[in-house]
């Protein structure tokens, strides 16, 4: 049952339906009117996204977390930004998940391996050197002396959405930001600049090309209305991004432990 603030969702819907016909095997095939409420259900329902972090606010974030001693958290903000994980992704990304191109390569990229991902089979995500330099910068210090196992951010799910939220309002946002904000903030500052939808849907692993058109316009206007906020605090703080990311790489660089050398027989 639903409390009366609740409203069934699509899915709370089809995962009823499928139940049904599970305990009941001989309801199958005699339920058509199923079909045909899902796909009302698209046409009534009004979707409600998270909403989008801008590349300053994402900064403004990272700073905090560093002041707190989070840099991890605060990486894996920049990182999530920059390739469109989901925080599902970006919480299970270890060092052995990275393969860094060549010296030799016409550009340099980490491919990050997604051994878990939202579709079921593996993918790749990657982070280009001439796009994001200092961000990549960090991750090849933190990737040099990390274990095979070792997380980038070492947390749960909870723990990253409370220090968000906490970080967001010690700075004065009003916007509260969670672990997905990173990911829309990835595909909607792209599309505000111009960038090819075709593109950021491939680069951020999107299925559906209709839904992530829709996503992207609803998202773009509360970037639009989010980035007020944070500019007026990015005025206040008169930080750099040069100066909050050579933070962040310095403390990668005082924080990570030498890999433990194996002694020669």
């Amino acid at each position: 049952s639903y409390r009366a603030s609740e409203e069934p969702k699509r899915s709370d819907f089809i995962t009823l339906a499928a139940a049904v016909v599970f305990v009941y095997p001989q309801a199958k095939g005699r339920l058509p009117w199923t079909n045909a409420l899902a796909r009302a259900y698209d046409k009534v329902t009004v979707i409600k996204y998270t909403a989008p972090s801008s590349w300053r606010c994402t900064l403004l974030l990272t700073d905090e977390l560093i002041k707190v001693g989070s840099w991890r958290r605060g990486a894996g903000l920049c990182l999530q930004f920059c390739t469109g994980l989901r925080p599902g992704e970006l919480l299970k990304v270890q060092r052995k998940d990275l393969l860094f191109s060549s010296s030799s390569a016409t550009r340099q990229a980490v491919t990050i391996r997604i051994k878990r991902s939202k579709v079921g089979r593996q993918q790749v995500a990657q982070l280009y050197y001439d796009e994001s330099p200092r961000v990549f910068e960090v991750l090849a210090t933190w990737a040099r002396r990390a274990a095979d196992d070792e997380l980038l951010v070492d947390c749960t799910y909870e723990r990253f959405r409370v220090s968000l939220a906490k970080a967001c309002r010690t700075i004065g946002l009003t916007t509260i930001f969670t672990p997905h904000s990173g990911r829309a903030g990835f595909a909607t500052s792209r599309y505000v600049e111009g960038g090819d939808p075709a593109t950021i849907q491939l680069r951020g692993r999107w299925a559906h090309q209709t839904s992530f058109i829709r996503y992207l316009d609803v998202a773009a206007a509360a970037l639009v209305d989010a980035s007020a906020c944070v500019d007026r605090t990015w005025t206040v703080k008169r930080k750099s991004e040069a100066e909050i990311l050579r933070s962040l790489h310095d403390a990668a660089s005082r924080s990570i432990r030498p890999r433990k050398q194996v002694a020669s027989r």
